[in-house]
């Protein structure tokens, strides 16, 4: 009878988990950064964009390439992409704080002007489905380095 009992009890917190698929979280958050390709008459083909999160870089998208970060940090953050050309800023930066959050996607699509800066905004769903069918030139993927969070604590 005791060992019945044990069975059971051990089926009825088990199969839940097992039945729905139920996993633990993610600890981190991916975040997506697209640069659109752009033509020659845009003036930004040379124009690189810097992207830096909380004032530390974390990588830069030329013409027609897509950048994935792993971010393990959780809470508000302060995304900056800055358009460079040659080794000076050009334009205004695209700035933008985001409260991430474990186990979501981010998707942010920026374009580069010569004269003006970087524009960008936050994906909503159709935008996504552009995106990920978009050929790229570059797919870059980054990760946070634990050692040297992002969000300090």
């Amino acid at each position: 009878m005791v060992l019945a009992v044990m069975i059971m009890t051990a089926v009825f917190f088990e199969l839940p988990s097992k039945t729905f698929g139920q996993t633990p979280g993610k600890d981190y958050t991916t975040i997506y950064f697209y640069r659109l390709k752009q033509g020659m008459m845009s003036g930004a083909n040379s124009v690189e964009v810097k992207i830096m999160m909380n004032d530390k870089e974390i990588g830069s998208l030329t013409n027609g390439t897509r950048l994935t970060y792993k971010l393990y940090s959780e809470g508000s953050i302060k995304i900056k992409c800055v358009g460079v050309f040659g080794s000076g800023v050009i334009g205004s930066p695209y700035v933008t704080t985001i409260d991430f959050k474990h186990g979501d996607e981010y998707h942010i699509g920026l374009q580069a002007f010569s004269m003006t800066g970087v524009k960008g905004e936050i994906l909503d769903e159709k935008q996504k489905n552009k995106m990920n069918k978009e050929t790229w030139a570059d797919q870059t993927t980054k990760e946070e380095d634990k050692a040297d969070p992002i969000i300090k604590k």
